[in-house]
């Protein structure tokens, strides 16, 4: 630490490394030393400190200061705790919104008696408690289900799913998923019901448009509605499918979608 004698007090000035009230750990090139104060500060501000410097029963050397000052503020703290502020937001706006619209909040555990039939593969942990093995979660579709299966209409459910399938550019190993089912509800208002929600997912994170997988998505302006066979059109298109071996095979395909 850089020191400025004068008589028994001490100038120092460093950064934050760590906090454990009431005391401060600042580092600089030369070592780490601990400030007792009470004052409210982030890891990775830069302080300046004058003091005096005194040793606790355990030898250890801190400085009792007289003045403190913040030099340089920590921004990148500053946003890692605006995330945490816009999921809380986001968490609170899918509760209320689903709500509004009279859906049953079914909150599911994590752990499952029996392997999911699915594909996709699951965590295994062990219980003390019990005794047993348990599966974690793929998916909150099978609690829900039951739960619909008992003349519920409307239910939701925001949770933490957890799959055991590598590297994914999709999805971490757990993430969290929101899973809705209504009984009362058609196709096409289905559809116009998630269209609100995302847009006004949007408005609640004080975004106009979303960019996902080279496409965006804007606030004011309805989103694209496309048919299974115009989708498969254009699949068909970009592969050059059209030619006349497999112009005939296309339409008896065709047929047995319609049918």
């Amino acid at each position: 630490m850089r020191k400025i004698i004068f008589k028994n007090y001490k100038i120092i000035y460093g950064k934050i490394e760590r906090i454990k009230n009431p005391f401060i750990e600042i580092k600089d090139y030369s070592g780490k030393i601990q400030i007792y104060s009470k004052k409210k500060f982030f890891v990775g501000d830069i302080i300046i400190i004058y003091g005096k410097i005194k040793k606790t029963k355990k030898k250890i050397f801190f400085i009792l200061p007289i003045y403190i000052k913040l030099i340089v503020k920590n921004l990148k703290f500053l946003k890692e705790n605006d995330f945490l502020k816009k999921n809380f937001c986001v968490f609170n706006f899918f509760i209320n919104y689903f709500k509004k619209f009279m859906f049953i909040y079914a909150n599911s555990t994590n752990f499952c008696k029996n392997k999911s039939s699915s594909n996709s593969n699951s965590f295994k942990t062990y219980s003390f408690c019990k005794k047993k093995f348990f599966y974690l979660k793929i998916s909150p579709e099978f609690y829900i289900k039951k739960i619909l299966s008992n003349n519920y209409n409307r239910i939701f459910d925001i949770t933490k799913c957890y799959r055991n399938e590598g590297c994914s550019n999709i999805h971490f190993f757990e993430f969290n998923m929101i899973e809705y089912y209504s009984s009362d509800i058609d196709f096409k208002s289905s559809i116009y019901f998630l269209e609100k929600l995302i847009k006004n997912l949007f408005l609640s994170m004080n975004k106009f448009y979303l960019e996902i997988y080279k496409s965006i998505f804007y606030n004011n302006i309805f989103f694209k509605k496309k048919i299974l066979i115009e989708i498969i059109l254009i699949y068909l298109k970009k592969k050059n499918f059209f030619f006349k071996k497999n112009f005939f095979l296309f339409f008896f395909f065709l047929k047995k979608l319609i049918q």
